[in-house]
């Protein structure tokens, strides 16, 4: 696959990893960052949990993935290859504590929640660095192609539950995060040979890895001024309920339709699956769509959409119910992200910047998907838990709409 092959016709930085490089490692951080959801009904009922605790993993990972993406390194190949170990370890860590026997719950617990956290660590370092890399070779088009590489991480994120509710149902939890923690193996021989290579040789090729801060590339990269702390909290502000709101979906729609659906896991399962062969067909279409449309259009139709079907799952009261809601939201929140981060990028944000605004996307999950639990249980109900991500999802609309006419002064003409 050559460079080119992110976006046609689009002007690359003649530095960096490769294009297979860059999906390999997306389509990773998408299984590792969904596959605690589908999952969590399994293990809350293995280790006796209930939903404020189930709610404590799900936060320790995204605590994790914030300040592994604050962490990033001035020399991106660097966060890429720490970020890998990190997240083999935390996995790792985790297939052998589900393969423990015989463990008390509350050590389990204890346990899950650090190597969550240090795998989610690993996978901000990593989405982080591939976006920076991303969002400064393209030049022409950056939403069209910002979508076109999170496709791959979407791509991940539907495997995620496929597999979690076939093989849930044959081989033992251990084995599933052993599956995990093999395809980060496969990630990091594929980085280390390229890193290897570009030393053996003496010199920095196509696939290298590099300082962005140091290239001699595009006047976009050489001259970034940075933006204002308005901006940056209006930019943080989007990210953090993006986060939030992808974050409850991952994280408590298979629970939900458990709970809801009347039907068992593997179909509660196969709603998840459903939500993220949405979002990562939406994100295709947006990659289409945004060769025609501005950024900002076509974030206020998809999330008007979502706002509008996350109103109704509330009130979805069959499995057929839940499944057509979990596609259309899927569908709504597709171009969010990628749009958000493009138009970010226009203003030309210092790279630290860029970096704790992605982290703040990680943030957002770790803090309403513990958020919904927690009122799940004060309300006795995950239907009533559910009004939070519906009034977040509210806000990020109003935010999205005026994002195109807001701030024009950090515009580079």
């Amino acid at each position: 696959m050559s460079e080119r092959a992110l976006v046609p016709n689009e002007p690359v930085l003649k530095l960096g990893p490769s294009a297979l490089l860059l999906h390999c490692g997306m389509l990773a951080t998408g299984l590792g960052m969904t596959l605690l959801g589908p999952i969590l009904p399994l293990v809350m009922a293995d280790w006796g949990l209930r939903d404020s605790q189930g709610g404590l993993l799900l936060t320790a990972q995204f605590v994790g993935m914030s300040l592994g993406s604050v962490s990033i390194s001035r020399e991106l190949h660097k966060s890429l290859m720490v970020g890998i170990l990190a997240a083999l370890t935390g996995f790792a860590g985790l297939t052998v504590l589900a393969w423990a026997h015989g463990t008390m719950a509350v050590v389990k617990l204890a346990g899950a929640c650090s190597f969550l956290f240090v795998a989610g660590f690993g996978l901000g370092l990593l989405i982080t660095s591939v976006n920076l890399i991303a969002g400064a070779r393209f030049t022409a088009k950056r939403g069209s192609g910002l979508s076109l590489l999170n496709f791959s991480w979407s791509v991940g994120a539907v495997l995620s539950p496929l597999l979690a509710s076939w093989l849930g149902r044959r081989l033992p939890l251990w084995a599933l995060l052993g599956g995990m923690t093999s395809v980060l193996v496969l990630v990091g021989l594929k980085a280390l040979q390229e890193y290897s290579l570009s030393t053996a040789v003496g010199c920095v090729p196509g696939t290298a890895m590099p300082d962005l801060s140091i290239i001699k590339g595009p006047p976009q990269i050489q001259s970034a001024k940075g933006i204002s702390a308005k901006t940056f909290s209006y930019f943080g502000a989007i990210f953090f309920l993006y986060g939030g709101v992808e974050g409850c979906m991952n994280g408590w729609l298979a629970t939900y339709t458990l709970r809801y659906g009347g039907l068992g896991l593997s179909i509660s399962e196969t709603c998840v699956f459903l939500f993220w062969v949405s979002l990562t067909m939406g994100r295709a279409l947006a990659s289409l769509l945004l060769l025609h449309l501005t950024e900002s259009t076509l974030q206020s139709v998809a999330l008007a959409l979502a706002t509008l079907v996350i109103g109704a799952l509330i009130f979805a009261h069959s499995v057929t119910a839940i499944s057509i809601c979990s596609v259309v939201i899927g569908l709504g929140l597709a171009p969010c992200f990628p749009a958000t981060l493009s138009l970010l990028v226009q203003r030309k944000p210092r790279p630290r910047q860029s970096a704790f605004a992605l982290a703040l996307t990680a943030v957002g999950g770790a803090a309403l998907s513990w958020a919904m639990g927690a009122a799940s249980v004060r309300t006795h109900s995950l239907k009533t838990a559910l009004l939070l991500p519906l009034i977040c999802s509210g806000i990020l609309l109003v935010l999205c709409q005026s994002i195109g006419r807001a701030h024009q002064e950090d515009l580079v003409t």
